[in-house]
């Protein structure tokens, strides 16, 4: 079995959801999603993102940090009425959740990597979410790729950076922020950054 990647209960607690939640895997484009490449007489063919339900609202999430990761398990909890249960996709360019807060605790030594940093795909085993590793190049909200009878109208794609197209009914943007430590001079110079995983190690 994989690592009980919330055997902290710190990590646990933070989102105040029931630990079972926090025990997933991402869907490897099998199965449960994949991609097709649809044909377009003025496009050449793009790799599209294949949802499960063809029927279902379909949530993209961009970001697996705080917001992002409880808004998809958030979602994944909820009871909905009838087949009205949204497919959710989260994005992030990392493998990896970052639990901030206790990254010092990682430099001195005090927890291993898995404490503060547990893969997506752990945190996503036995929930419908998908995960998906990529970087966001282009946001386009008012594209209609197709719109075929019973299947749900998209409300905007995303194209990743991996040349993938998501369309998507709902979009989440919980991409973070990032430091800017060139604001203040010679910081760029002579400052160490302490704000991702790669930092601490």
């Amino acid at each position: 079995g994989g690592l009980n990647a919330w055997k902290n209960p710190i990590l646990k607690n933070s989102f105040g959801l029931p630990s079972g939640l926090f025990r997933c895997m991402a869907s490897s484009g099998s199965g449960d999603g994949g991609f097709s490449r649809p044909q377009s007489i003025d496009e050449a063919p793009m790799p599209l993102y294949s949802w499960p339900d063809k029927k279902r609202p379909r949530v993209c999430i961009l970001g697996g940090g705080f917001g992002g990761l409880y808004t998809a398990l958030r979602l994944e909890s909820l009871v909905w009425p009838g087949n009205n249960k949204p497919q959710v996709m989260l994005v992030d360019q990392s493998d990896r959740f970052v639990f901030k807060p206790m990254l010092y605790e990682l430099l001195s030594g005090e927890v291993d990597v898995w404490e503060i940093a547990p893969y997506f795909t752990e945190l996503l085993k036995n929930t419908s979410v998908q995960f998906v590793k990529d970087s966001v190049k282009l946001l386009r909200p008012s594209d209609h790729l197709r719109r075929e009878p019973g299947v749900s109208c998209t409300g905007g794609v995303v194209h990743l950076e991996s040349g993938t197209v998501v369309e998507y009914d709902w979009l989440v943007l919980a991409l973070g922020a990032e430091a800017k430590i060139d604001v203040v001079p010679g910081s760029a110079e002579y400052a160490l950054p302490f704000t991702t995983l790669e930092h601490a190690l």
